[in-house]
């Protein structure tokens, strides 16, 4: 029977021999992983090369290995990068070299089923490829019950000009995630430019609030006086947050004439909509206006306290350059840069 010296010692050689053999596992796949991404970036190199040239200058075909899906994602970024540097002739090569190899029918494919960022990435990818079957594909991404997949097909149809249904975008906003997504206020944002009328007809009371808040800043954010009487009126819908967002879009359209509107706003019930008249006060208003935020000095939120008296401290800094351009200069005292108590101690 072995004793417990033997034990102890078969015991610490058989995990040294496992130490060594994981840690020559570890150094060579760390090689191999080196050896790889650098065959990546040779061929990655050589790729874009003869993509470029062909995009260019026309000639031969060149090979384009897409079997394995990694060669289909170096391919894919080479392709979208080329994208933005390239006419649309040369996109044209690129598109066609790319439809031969099927990487079209491979990126539907993948935009169908699969790991979500697996299916956003082909969805992006899909702007190579203008064309009645990625509109299809676009289509039935955009119904689909993940937010992010309905995201990336939308924005996908907006950087191929087809612009999706203004009604039908806003109702994602009744989704959890929907009423502070970027993306999405940037898709209806493209929306409501294309067609400025459609969109304030949508501006009924009979949207839901979500749908108006974000309709109401993508308004604001195009700058049209034409909608800035269907703005005003929203600025007084029952709904505080929506007359918020009808404060922030005027701010946006940085109009002169809803300084009133803003400062009727100063007396509303709700902090939020107090804030926004602070603030466009503060950006549109003249040293005159002081008054109107002056009584929010005292409100019992901190936060429109300290928007008044950041937006006093810039009304009355403009009435000073008004008095500069206005009054002939006068002798001043130069001032030290050591501030007075300081300067007193020294």
């Amino acid at each position: 029977m072995p004793s417990a010296l033997q034990i102890v010692w078969t015991l610490s050689i058989a995990l040294a021999t496992l130490s060594l053999v994981s840690l020559t596992a570890l150094i060579g796949a760390r090689i191999f992983r080196q050896h790889r991404d650098k065959c990546l970036i040779e061929r990655r190199k050589h790729l874009t090369s003869e993509l470029l040239r062909y995009a260019l200058s026309g000639g031969g075909h060149p090979v384009v290995p897409v079997r394995a899906q990694y060669q289909r994602d170096i391919v894919t970024q080479i392709a979208l990068d080329a994208f933005s540097i390239l006419d649309d002739k040369a996109r044209a090569r690129i598109t066609d070299v790319l439809c031969k190899v099927s990487l079209d029918a491979s990126l539907r494919r993948a935009a169908r089923r699969g790991r979500i960022p697996r299916r956003i990435a082909a969805l992006e990818a899909l702007r190579l490829f203008p064309g009645l079957a990625t509109r299809r594909s676009l289509e039935q991404a955009q119904a689909s019950s993940k937010f992010r997949i309905c995201l990336a097909a939308l924005r996908t149809r907006v950087e191929l000009g087809d612009l999706p249904d203004l009604v039908k975008t806003l109702k994602l906003t009744q989704r959890p995630e929907g009423g502070r997504s970027l993306v999405l206020f940037k898709i209806v944002e493209a929306c409501v430019r294309a067609d400025l009328p459609v969109a304030l007809r949508h501006l009924t009371p009979g949207q839901p609030p979500e749908a108006r808040i974000m309709l109401l800043k993508a308004i604001g954010a195009t700058g049209s006086w034409a909608a800035f009487r269907d703005i005003a009126n929203a600025s007084i819908d029952p709904d505080p947050e929506v007359r918020a967002a009808a404060l922030t879009a005027l701010r946006a359209m940085a109009a002169p004439a809803a300084l009133p509107i803003f400062t009727a706003a100063t007396h509303d019930p709700n902090w939020q909509v107090r804030l926004k008249a602070v603030e466009g006060i503060g950006q549109l208003g003249k040293r005159e206006d002081r008054a109107s935020i002056e009584s929010l000095l005292n409100d019992p939120v901190w936060w429109i306290r300290f928007r008044a008296d950041e937006a006093l401290h810039r009304l009355d800094g403009r009435g000073a350059e008004l008095r500069l351009t206005h009054e002939p200069p006068k002798s001043r005292k130069r001032r030290t840069s050591t501030p007075p108590r300081l300067a007193e101690a020294s």
